[in-house]
Order: structure tokens, then C-alpha cells, then sequence
């Protein structure tokens, strides 16, 4: 076995480093060597990864800012990494689509805001929706200072549930105009008994300890059954708990959805309602294409029909609308489908070609805004009024009447 033979220069690089470690040694305020735990020794790492260093630059580089500190096996990097990554410590950022996100804007300027993640991953989706959630609390605080709370709810399912838990984490730090208090409202009820989690009553606790908050929250949950039966609906909202939520929703100023298409064989909705093959045949015949907080959609407006078994939610679509009118604003983030990655293109398109407005703000991955654009560039083909190329900013606009 012949081992490669070091060249000059590397040389030279082990001479200065071995002069330099020498020095480091007596860097330490009180005169003694240099030490490093092993969380200073990640930081220092994960520092130098994230600047695009690779992993034999940052063994050189670690010897030489801390001298014997800094030395480790060539395996420790990746393991350093590798364990600051399962821990959080170690996140990738999505860049937004610029592009997409003027062509989605141009088409659909009623929209307040609309952001496209460069991604084909769904917590990507809900760390630039949580981002615009802070906005939209701060707008609305700014709007209304003497009122100084804000009521948000939150929809259901695992997209909703990344949402609230990033937006938890920017709760965290002190931002400008933010109220002293925020109110979650649980809009609807989880339907996966194996995973609690993607109950909005669940995600209440990304909002309790640790750390504190920058803001004090509130909640008003949904104790209720995810799928009930449609004539028991009145019985149910007469019930003191959910009467009180109901009644506390008057008091909401934005609300945070996702959504899925119906054909989708993940669809959270069809899934659920697949426990009535009557319900579902007739959603089929209806048209529906896709569901907003488990609420069916079709081309025409929402489907109203009352089927055998539906999903108890605080507030129907046709009330979005009205709530809109009101002053209100409605977040939808749609990433790919947690389980096939499959864009959703299509319900998004039927959300936003609505005769009455159903959403305010828009946040969605890259691969989505594609095939949206694809659906409606065609109808719109030779009408100046949906041109791509306005040149119009992505910013603020006068909602939709």
C-alpha cells in the first residue's frame, strides 16, 4: 500500500497552522489554553457549513481559529452535523419564486399577498406562510391598535399543524407592532385518531412553554367529533362548549387554511367521507374538485348539498365571503401533498376563479404555481387584462368587491 506524498504547499500549510495553534493556546482571557464544549464546538461548525465551507476546509479552518480546540477526526464534522440537523439546530431556507409569484399576482391581483417557495417540500410552504401570518398580525394590529388582541383560526391537518409550530418559533423573538395578546381558535376537529397532532386543538401547545412568547395567548378549542352526521348538527352547536366556540368566532380576524383536491387519494376530506359510500357518490356527481377546511368546493362556489355525514367546522365557505367583506383576511397555504408530492394546482385554481372571494393571501410551492399558471394561462389567452407581463409590483392591493 503507497500512501500519497504531500505536496509543498500542504506543507507549508501545516507548518503555519502548527505556528498558529501554538499562538491560539494562549488566546483565553485568563491565560489558559483555548477550550471548547461541545456546543460551542457544533456552533463553530455548523458555522463554517452553512458559509459553504466543505468538511476537510473545515477541519483547517477549526485548527486554525482555535488551535488544539479546534482539532478533531475527520469522521467528527459529519457527526457534529449530522446531530445538529436532528436537533433543529441546522435549517435549509426555500428562496421565494420572484418570478412565479408576480405571474400568480399578475393573473390574480385582487390577492393582498401572494409568495412562491422554491421547493418540493411542504414545511418549506409553511415556514414562508407562518412568516406571512406575522405580517398579517402586525398589519391588523397596526389597523386596529386600540384593540390590542388578535383572534386567529387555525384549520386542520399536518400543513396547518407546520404552520402553527413555525409560527410559534417567530413568536418567539420580539418583532414591531405586535398585539399583547393573540387568540387561536380551533376551526375544526382532527380526523386521524392515530395522529393527534393534526387537530388544531393540538397545536395550542407550540404556543404554551418553552420559552415565553413575545405575546400572551388565548385559545378557544373545538371539543367536538371531527365527522358527524348532518341532522345532528343543530344538536350539536346547541351543546354549551361548542355554542361558546361558535360564539367566540365572531370575534376572528384571520383565519389559516389549507386545502386538498378531491381526486387526490390523500384528500383528508374523501378519506373521511369515504365512511358513507352515499356521500361520497353524490360529492362525485356534484363536481366537487377539492376541499377548504374539509368543506367541499366545486367550479360553480361551494357545495351545499347535505350529504349523509359531514365535517363540523366553525365557519362554512359561503360565510367567507361576508367575513372577508367585514375587514377579515384568509391565509391559504398549499404545499405538495405530504405523502406523493403531488402539486395542487387545481384546487388552488378553483379557490381563486370563485364569483365570490374566498381567500386574501396566498402561499404556495413552486410546482403548484406551475401548474396553476398552466390551467389558466389558456383561458385567459389574448385578454391584455391577464397579461404576465404587467410589471406590477408584488405588494399590497384594494381586496376584490
Amino acid at each position: 500500500m503507497t500512501t500519497k506524498k504531500k505536496s509543498r504547499k500542504q506543507d507549508d500549510e501545516q507548518l503555519e497552522l502548527d505556528e498558529q495553534v501554538g499562538r491560539a493556546e494562549q488566546r483565553d482571557a485568563d491565560g489558559e489554553p483555548l477550550k471548547l464544549d461541545d456546543v460551542e464546538r457544533e456552533s463553530a461548525v455548523c458555522w463554517l457549513f452553512t458559509r459553504g465551507y466543505t468538511v476537510p476546509e473545515i477541519l483547517i479552518e477549526m485548527r486554525r481559529r482555535y488551535g488544539k480546540a479546534g482539532e478533531m477526526s475527520r469522521e467528527k464534522p459529519y457527526r457534529i452535523l449530522q446531530r445538529a440537523a436532528a436537533r433543529g439546530r441546522l435549517m435549509y431556507t426555500a428562496p421565494s419564486h420572484l418570478v412565479l409569484a408576480q405571474k400568480v399576482f399578475d393573473e390574480y391581483d385582487w390577492l393582498k399577498r401572494v409568495n412562491v417557495v422554491h421547493t418540493t417540500v411542504s414545511v418549506d410552504v409553511a415556514r414562508e406562510a407562518a412568516s406571512m401570518l406575522l405580517r398579517m398580525v402586525q398589519e391588523r394590529h397596526r389597523s386596529v391598535p386600540k384593540r390590542d388582541e388578535v383572534h386567529i383560526g387555525f384549520a386542520a391537518g399536518m400543513s396547518m399543524r407546520q404552520v402553527a409550530q413555525a409560527f410559534a418559533e417567530l413568536l418567539r423573538y420580539p418583532a414591531p407592532n405586535l398585539p399583547k395578546r393573540i387568540v387561536f381558535h380551533a376551526m375544526v376537529t382532527g380526523h386521524d385518531y392515530g395522529n393527534p397532532t393534526t387537530d388544531p386543538n393540538a397545536f395550542f401547545t407550540f404556543f404554551l412553554y418553552p420559552p415565553v412568547l413575545e405575546v400572551e395567548p388565548g385559545f378557544v378549542g373545538l371539543h367536538a367529533p371531527a365527522m358527524v352526521r348532518s341532522r345532528d348538527i343543530p344538536k350539536l352547536k346547541s351543546s354549551l362548549e361548542i355554542k361558546d366556540a361558535y360564539s367566540a368566532a365572531k370575534q376572528l380576524d384571520i383565519i389559516a387554511t389549507s386545502g386538498s383536491d378531491w381526486d387526490d387519494a390523500h384528500s383528508s376530506l374523501r378519506v373521511c367521507m369515504e365512511r358513507s359510500p352515499e356521500s361520497v357518490k353524490r360529492l362525485r356527481d356534484l363536481g366537487t374538485i377539492g376541499d377548504v377546511f374539509w368543506r367541499p368546493l366545486g367550479k360553480d362556489g361551494p357545495i351545499t348539498y347535505v350529504t349523509e355525514i359531514r365535517a363540523l367546522t366553525l365557519m362554512e365557505l359561503t360565510d367567507l365571503p361576508g367575513f372577508i367583506q367585514k375587514g377579515g383576511n384568509v391565509l391559504l397555504m398549499l404545499g405538495p401533498c405530504g405523502m406523493c408530492k403531488r402539486s395542487k394546482g387545481k384546487i388552488v385554481h378553483t379557490i381563486l376563479t370563485q364569483k365570490l372571494q374566498l381567500v386574501t393571501h396566498l402561499v404556495v410551492d413552486s410546482r403548484t404555481a406551475v401548474h396553476l399558471l398552466e390551467i389558466t394561462g389558456p383561458q385567459n389567452n389574448g385578454n391584455p387584462a391577464h397579461s404576465w407581463g404587467t410589471g406590477k409590483s408584488i405588494g399590497e392591493r384594494t381586496p376584490r368587491k
